[in-house]
């Protein structure tokens, strides 16, 4: 066995609940590994110092102050519901409510379009920004064509090439 399955064994092992073959080979694994027969007397220890320690007896009107307090307490959805009777009790209240929450509504979505938006600007290359940059030029690129801006534009260019 290795490390591993010894160390979740060990508590079945210290409890004596493993069978024989089992017992077997974890008593002889920790007689070869000093760290889990370390890590098994840590674990003896504990137990001895849990079993050593004295019960602890509660009051003998626990139980009934307990279910005393309990049943005072109001619930979470108490709570809530007694929240949601507030705002729907006063009716001045209402249109407030509902202002405020359909600006929550589209101020977060309007922030999730703008991140989202931000995450795809960050992505363009460097080619695709200068395009950008200059889509008034392709809008209007018959007209450059035909005044023939766009001819002279590749001639001096493959001039400048050469």
């Amino acid at each position: 066995m290795q490390c591993t399955e010894i160390k979740k064994n060990l508590s079945a092992y210290l409890d004596h609940e493993l069978d024989l073959k089992s017992a077997k080979e974890i008593e002889a694994h920790l007689g070869s590994c000093p760290g889990c027969l370390q890590e098994s007397q840590q674990m003896s220890r504990a137990w001895e110092l849990l079993e050593s320690a004295r019960d602890i007896e509660p009051s003998p009107d626990y139980v009934s102050r307990f279910w005393t307090k309990a049943a005072a307490q109001e619930s979470v959805y108490e709570r809530l519901l007694k929240g949601f009777k507030v705002l729907t009790g006063n009716r001045r209240l209402i249109p407030i409510a509902t202002t405020l929450s359909l600006m929550l509504i589209i101020g977060s979505t309007v922030l999730v379009h703008q991140i989202n938006l931000q995450n795809g600007l960050n992505q363009l290359k460097p080619d695709d920004i200068e395009m950008l940059q200059h889509i008034d030029l392709a809008e209007h690129f018959d007209t450059l064509k035909d005044l023939g801006v766009i001819r002279d534009l590749d001639s001096t260019q493959k001039q400048g090439a050469i």
